[in-house]
């Protein structure tokens, strides 16, 4: 993809023209055409040829899996042939050309003050954050507001629609440390059965994960089901003898027990 950042001011604009694009009918497609002149360029250079604006726009369309009508006008309709790409109607626009500038002065003024060689920078575009998500949030981050909006069983149930659409991509990731930060976020907050639910979420995930158990352990040590706690040290140190938090947490919580009988 062409990053945001090598295309000169004008031709900014162009680019975010071209969301219109890649996920309509073959046959619409085929009908309509590139314009040889985008109108109401603001960022975008005058000069874009269709072929360029094509490319950013598919670009735009993959980094921030939306479609045209994310930012475009498609009040007649969201076919190509339909839409009034010129028009200023959509928030969504306003923000996108926003953000082109933003990645314009990254990559040229403030990399540009890194002491690396240019050849050795990384040129930041939209798919730097984005990762095919139009609002580019973190997986933790997403669960840890629908557990403040609607609660820990519906973060449970977000948790696995958005795997069953995104695993095996880069929009989010769905490795067990993502789960134990937000558990431990939880936990800290003092919303203890919270963390206990998605820690739960964890071991489902990754039941061959010794840290899921010894985590999950910790979090029943803070709701003080001491038994629950024990059996899953004894869990996570079954299958890493290296555990040392976990035979320490057992002598701890042993002796606790023995001393309370």
């Amino acid at each position: 993809m062409q990053s945001t950042a090598t295309i000169p001011g004008r031709g900014r604009r162009l680019l975010l023209a071209a969301l219109v694009c890649l996920l309509v009918s073959p046959a619409v497609a085929q009908q309509w055409q590139w314009p040889e002149k985008a109108e109401n360029l603001k960022i975008l250079p005058e000069d874009t040829t269709p072929q360029q604006l094509r490319a950013t726009m598919f670009g735009f369309v993959q980094a921030l899996g939306v479609r045209c009508e994310h930012c475009h006008d498609d009040s007649k309709g969201n076919r190509l042939d339909q839409m009034d790409f010129p028009a200023d109607i959509k928030e969504t626009k306003d923000v996108a050309r926003l953000m082109m500038q933003m990645v314009r002065r990254i990559n040229g003024e403030e990399l540009a003050d890194l002491e690396s060689p240019p050849e050795d920078r990384i040129q930041v575009t939209c798919v730097t954050c984005h990762r095919g998500n139009a609002r580019p949030i973190l997986l933790e981050d997403e669960l840890a507001e629908v557990i403040a909006e609607e609660g820990v069983e519906a973060a449970v149930a977000r948790y696995h629609d958005l795997r069953k659409r995104f695993e095996g991509g880069f929009t989010y990731d769905f490795r067990e440390r993502t789960l134990n930060n937000l558990g431990y976020r939880l936990l800290g907050a003092g919303q203890v059965d919270q963390a206990i639910a998605i820690f739960k979420l964890n071991v489902e995930m990754f039941p061959g994960a010794w840290n899921v158990y010894d985590s999950l352990a910790e979090a029943y040590m803070a709701k003080g089901e001491k038994e629950r706690a024990i059996a899953l040290y004894q869990r996570s140190l079954s299958q890493n003898p290296d555990n040392d938090n976990a035979v320490e947490m057992l002598k701890k919580l042993k002796g606790e027990t023995a001393g309370s009988r």
